[in-house]
C-alpha cells in the first residue's frame, strides 16, 4: 500500500500546490482589481478636476470677453451717436440751406410774375388806347365831324391799372 499512500500523499501535495496557486491567483487578482479601482478613482477624480478647471477658465474668459464687448459696444453706442448727431445737423444745414434757396427762388419767381403781368396790363393799356384812337379815326373817316354820336371825353390811361373798356352809344 506503499504505492498507494504515496500517489495519495501526491495527490494531497498537487492539490494543496493547487490551492496555493489558486490563493495566489485570487489574491493577485483581488489586488489588481484594488489597485485598478483605486487608479480608476484618481482618474476620475483628477478628471473632475480638470473640467471643474477648464468650466472655471471658460467662466473667466467669457466675463473678461463680455466685459470687453461692452466696452466695445458702449464707444460704438457713443461713436454712432455723434456721428448721427453730425449727420442730422449736415442735414439740418442743408434742408435750411434748401430752404432759403426755395424761398429765394419763389421770390424770385413771383416777382418776374409780377413784372409780366404789369408789363402785359402796360401792353393792354396801350393797345386799349391804340384801339380807341383807331376806333375814333375810323368813326371820323366814315361819318365826318357831322355825326351825332356822342363823344366821350378820352380818359388818360394809366398803364400800371386796366380801364374798362367804354363804347360810345348813339344819343337819341
Amino acid at each position: 500500500m506503499a504505492l498507494k499512500d504515496k500517489w495519495q500523499q501526491d495527490r494531497i501535495g498537487r492539490q494543496q500546490g493547487v490551492q496555493e496557486r489558486q490563493q495566489q491567483v485570487q489574491t493577485t487578482l483581488s489586488l489588481w482589481q484594488q489597485e485598478r479601482q483605486n487608479q480608476a478613482s484618481e482618474f476620475r477624480e483628477d478628471l473632475e478636476y480638470r473640467v471643474t478647471d477648464l468650466l472655471a477658465n471658460y467662466q473667466k474668459q467669457r466675463l473678461e470677453a463680455r466685459e470687453t464687448l461692452l466696452e466695445d459696444l458702449a464707444i460704438f453706442r457713443q461713436t454712432l451717436y455723434r456721428e448721427v448727431e453730425e449727420y442730422l445737423g449736415e442735414l439740418d444745414i442743408l434742408h435750411q440751406q434748401m430752404a432759403a434757396q426755395l424761398q429765394q427762388q419763389l421770390q424770385q419767381s413771383r416777382t418776374e410774375r409780377k413784372d409780366a403781368v404789369q408789363k402785359l396790363f402796360e401792353d393792354l393799356g396801350v393797345f386799349r388806347a391804340e384801339l380807341q384812337d383807331y376806333h375814333l379815326k375810323l368813326q371820323q373817316t366814315v361819318w365826318g365831324s357831322s355825326h351825332r354820336h356822342s363823344i366821350k371825353p378820352q380818359p388818360t390811361v394809366n398803364p400800371g391799372v386796366p380801364q374798362p373798356a367804354t363804347l360810345d352809344q348813339p344819343q337819341g
